[in-house]
């Protein structure tokens, strides 16, 4: 649901939606669809360059060309504290009373994101406070700031900002309906026929997960959970899925057990075609701890969410704002493979 201040701000103006993320990403099909239906003219910008400095140097290229004052809303998503400081002088009349409305589509904290999470560097190095300051900056400068969870609202303006913002608001992300559909009826464009055959006829109970490696997603309580399984349970009925980035490791379990099944990143319509043929989807986040993975959704989570699918959810603050316990969703205990395991059993495979 699109929060009723963005709405007020978009209706009947021109906006222009600036992103350091790609095309596809889900947050960027998800302001498309915002934008054709609030704005009266809308223009999105993002790279598919793979690295966010490349993506920077990409987007500035790209709006050489572009006037910004004649936008009325400027939304900078993703990662905004890259690129806030040139696209506010490049949109000038900033003291003027017609300028643009400045929106931050604040996805991701730097500080929170480098330091506090991945731990590159300590929180006492200088560099952590220049993050910490690009952070604040945008926090301070924007009119109008979206966060993905209230959990997230919170401590962007508690812990960063220092002080709590009203203006400060979750919007939740929302898969492409376009690609992923509940129904096999509603997705014939993308179901060949041997597909829908073999969800006719299967007997496997399928256990899909999908995920990039970042450490908050806790891989390594998937895959953990997926031996155990499969040394109880090889020969038998189940097959487990992990779709995302290959290392020597997971192609190493692949290769130990045939009833796990590590899979190269898909293309979302093959993603799609995968996650119907699961009957169990695992969303997480699965890593232990009151940090990000406690503050934020898995993206996943929408989708499975959007076509239909069980799925057992890490139980965190964020999660909880949006699901509860029913016969869809399950929660567990964050890095708890044994726990996992016994949860994908239990609430999916052997009810």
């Amino acid at each position: 649901m699109i929060p009723s201040r963005l709405t007020e701000i978009l209706r009947g103006r021109k906006v222009i939606y600036i992103t350091v993320k790609n095309a596809d990403y889900i947050r960027t099909l998800q302001f498309r669809r915002v934008l054709l239906e609030c704005a009266l003219e809308s223009l999105v910008i993002s790279s598919d360059k793979v690295k966010p400095i490349s993506r920077v140097f990409d987007l500035r290229r790209k709006l050489k060309s572009i006037d910004l004052s004649y936008y009325d809303v400027i939304i900078v998503g993703f990662l905004p504290q890259l690129i806030w400081k040139s696209i506010r002088k490049k949109a000038g009349r900033q003291e003027r009373l017609d300028r643009p409305v400045f929106v931050a589509d604040f996805f991701l904290s730097l500080y929170d994101t480098i330091v506090l999470d991945r731990k590159y560097i300590g929180t006492g190095n200088p560099l952590s406070r220049y993050l910490e300051s690009l952070d604040r900056k945008v926090l301070e400068e924007a009119d109008y700031v979206l966060t993905d969870t209230k959990a997230d609202a919170d401590f962007f303006g508690s812990e960063i900002l220092g002080y709590r913002r009203s203006d400060i608001e979750p919007f939740y992300l929302e898969a492409e309906s376009s690609i992923y559909k509940a129904s096999l009826e509603d997705e014939k464009t993308y179901l060949a026929t041997e597909e829908a055959e073999y969800l006719q006829d299967k007997r496997t109970f399928e256990v899909l997960y999908f995920g990039t490696g970042l450490p908050l997603q806790g891989i390594d309580v998937v895959i953990e959970a997926y031996l155990i399984l499969a040394r109880k349970y090889e020969g038998r009925d189940i097959r487990m899925t992990y779709i995302g980035g290959l290392d020597d490791a997971l192609q190493h379990i692949s290769g130990r057990y045939s009833c796990i099944d590590i899979m190269p990143w898909l293309s979302q319509e093959d993603l799609a075609k995968r996650i119907r043929r699961a009957d169990l989807c695992l969303a997480g986040h699965f890593a232990d701890g009151d940090g990000k993975q406690d503050r934020t959704i898995p993206g996943k989570a929408f989708i499975y969410e959007a076509m239909n699918k069980k799925m057992i959810l890490g139980d965190s603050r964020a999660n909880h704002e949006i699901f509860i316990e029913d016969e869809n969703h399950h929660f567990v205990r964050r890095g708890d493979s044994e726990v996992l395991s016994k949860a994908i059993e239990t609430f999916g495979w052997k009810q």
